[in-house]
């Protein structure tokens, strides 16, 4: 890097000021090896590296730092958007690892790069030293181009003809099998748990404690709840559908949804409705939203729908560029297409388990309902909500009800819940209600004594269903819209016996176990995001002696191996009250075609006999052992030479 500094200064003394900053920049961007830039997908081309000389800072900070240097020279106030994108202008992105000093910066086109350039190694300084440009090296083009990396875990199941999309990745397989390798990796689950127990159970060494993985009794079009992304394909025509990759690796194009079994008809037909009647009348003004240029209108449809065919849309659009009175005339349109959409889908496809299914050991098949039969879809709701962002829109970000109501009413047994666009529901309605059955029987609810905490309630669906059952439902959640939906759902279903509580769980959590009584009877479900929960929330789990029962239903069993190890490992200073143990588990195929599976482990609280007779059971055996040891002859000592 030294030397490279001082071939930059010999260039600028032989070029002049005039020249300097797009001699420095040029080579900045260029291959070591003299033959230019590397041919890469993404946009590396107009790549430039600057030293901020600060380890720590974040790109956000960065771009501050850079508002208040420029200021003067772009004649505008510190630190204000006006000063940063005059010297930022046409950046397409910049990255910066906080425990290194340099970050990148990427431009739409090689003159806006030369003058970012320019126009801040002259006036962008941390800590008196001026911010200096650095050579660009195929390593760095690697690490910021990551098409190379590997893709996603789990995306794929195999090689040839079995790999699918990877929405439906499983769509090749039957279903048996498919039914076979979700119970062989529950049972793996399991053993790994049973490593970091203070208890070993041969039954959790061998996948003796899992009872089964239940079946979906729909197994195709399953999916109440659908994302479109909007876009172009390969060829550069306008698309409603599933992004062909991902984004880090350069992958912008979209792919039509036809002929992936988990969607439903009726998303499909909202979809073509869309393009014939919205989009196609406003395609030139209205362009569909290209993610790798970052321009465009049309974002994304999210659709969901309920039993009933009642369709709920929620479409994010792209305002930059886009005048009030065409946003006013979008807007009208969306109205009137809404209120006269009707459209005929035919009943849903199911599938009758078959011998092959309830012949995999390990696996429970449960018998189907009577399809429902054709019906016809309207709009109970229509929305929008306007996103400039490079990611996901926030879940709440505002949104404006242009077409009924601002909710859509899903049916889960027999109780009504109202949802939200960024309400979480289950995509399987059915496989739900087979799950949520299932949890009833495991939890061993008493109506008249037990409190049953819902920790990660989301709208209330678990402890709503199960409220007859027990004596107090108390639901915790962080998102506040939800706790709303939780408490407008309990009233609708004349439910009086729930609270719902808003807050991090790792927060409220303490606070709900304190004002329990000390003889209370309670029973914890666990239902956390992919994440799992933060370790607060089990530690007090733990020390909680009223807690006598806890059912984790886990989406991401990774999360699920690491939780268990508190729970269930011997007692230490923070984690001082008894252990639980694993009494049961089971699956849920709530996700048919794909790899993924609902998991459910169901835990107790361990007894001091139960600790003491596995101690004395263990001091057995290791005496069995040596004596054994003892009995066998000694080896015999080969003779010396």
């Amino acid at each position: 890097q030294f030397l490279y500094f001082i071939g930059s200064l010999r260039r600028m003394s032989a070029s002049g000021a005039d020249g300097a900053a797009a001699a420095s920049a040029s080579p900045a961007c260029a291959s070591p090896t003299g033959e230019g830039p590397k041919p890469l997908e993404h946009s590396n081309d107009n790549l430039v590296k600057f030293n901020t000389f600060d380890a720590y800072s974040t790109a956000a900070q960065c771009k501050k730092t850079i508002g208040k240097g420029v200021a003067p020279a772009a004649d505008a106030a510190p630190g204000t958007p006006e000063a940063i994108s005059a010297a930022l202008r046409g950046l397409v992105r910049a990255g910066k690892n906080p425990k290194k000093p340099t970050i990148f910066m990427a431009f739409d086109t090689a003159a806006n790069r030369d003058a970012a350039a320019a126009l801040i190694t002259a006036n962008v300084k941390t800590r008196g030293k001026f911010w200096t440009l650095e050579q660009v090296t195929d390593r760095d083009l690697d690490l910021t181009h990551k098409a190379g990396k590997k893709e996603r875990a789990g995306t794929q199941v195999g090689d040839g003809a079995e790999q699918g999309p990877s929405v439906a990745p499983w769509m090749h397989l039957a279903y048996a099998e498919q039914l076979r390798r979700k119970a062989a990796h529950c049972v793996g689950i399991l053993k790994t748990i049973n490593k970091t127990s203070c208890i070993r159970d041969g039954a959790l060494r061998t996948g003796a404690m899992l009872s089964g993985v239940i079946a979906s009794p729909q197994r195709v079009a399953y999916r109440n709840n659908i994302l479109f992304t909007c876009g172009v394909d390969g060829d550069g025509t306008p698309c409603v559908g599933f992004q062909a990759g991902q984004s880090v690796a350069g992958k912008h194009d979209v792919l039509p949804a036809d002929g992936i079994p988990t969607v439903h008809p009726i998303a499909l037909a909202v979809r073509d409705s869309f393009m014939a009647n919205v989009f196609a009348k406003h395609a030139d003004a209205l362009p569909m939203y290209k993610k790798g240029e970052q321009k465009g209108f049309w974002r994304k449809l999210h659709v969901r729908h309920n039993k009933d065919a009642e369709v709920m849309l929620d479409i994010e659009v792209n305002p930059t560029g886009v005048s009030d009175e065409l946003l006013a005339a979008a807007k009208a349109h969306l109205q009137s297409w809404a209120a006269g959409f009707a459209a005929s889908v035919p009943a849903a496809e199911w599938d009758t388990p078959d011998d092959s299914a309830t012949d995999v050991a390990g696996v429970a098949a449960l018998a189907t309902e009577v399809p429902a039969p054709s019906a016809t879809a309207r709009f109970v709701s229509l929305q929008w909500h306007l996103y400039e962002g490079l990611s996901t829109a926030p879940t709440e970000t505002p949104r404006e009800t242009l077409f009924g109501g601002p909710a859509l009413v899903q049916k889960l047994f027999h109780l009504e819940f109202d949802l939200s666009p960024g309400a979480f529901f289950q995509v399987n309605r059915l496989g739900c209600e087979r799950l949520l059955s299932r949890v009833a029987t495991e939890c061993e609810l008493r109506r008249e004594s037990t409190i049953l905490l819902d920790l990660c309630c989301g709208t209330g669906t678990i402890g709503l269903c199960l409220s007859d059952k027990v004596q107090r439902v108390i639901g915790v959640e962080m998102v506040a819209a939800a706790v709303e939906n939780a408490k407008v759902n309990a009233a609708r279903n004349n439910v009086t016996n729930a609270e719902f509580v808003c807050g991090r769980v790792e927060h409220a959590l303490m606070d709900v176990l304190s004002k329990l009584p000390k003889d209370a009877d309670v029973v914890a479900i666990l239902d956390p995001p992919r994440c799992g929960v933060h370790a607060d929330v089990l530690r007090w789990l733990r020390n909680c002696k009223t807690v006598r029962r806890l059912v984790y239903i886990s989406c991401d069993q990774r999360a699920l191996e690491t939780d268990c190890e508190p729970l269930c490992k011997a007692s230490t200073l923070k984690c001082h009250e008894l252990p639980f143990r694993v009494c049961g588990s089971f699956g849920v195929d709530l996700f048919p075609q794909t790899p993924h599976v609902e998991m459910v482990v169901t835990l107790r609280r361990t007894t001091m006999e139960e600790l003491d007779a596995y101690a004395a059971e263990n001091a057995a055996r290791r005496q069995r052992v040596e004596a054994e040891a003892q009995q066998q002859p000694a080896r015999p000592q080969p003779a010396a030479e």
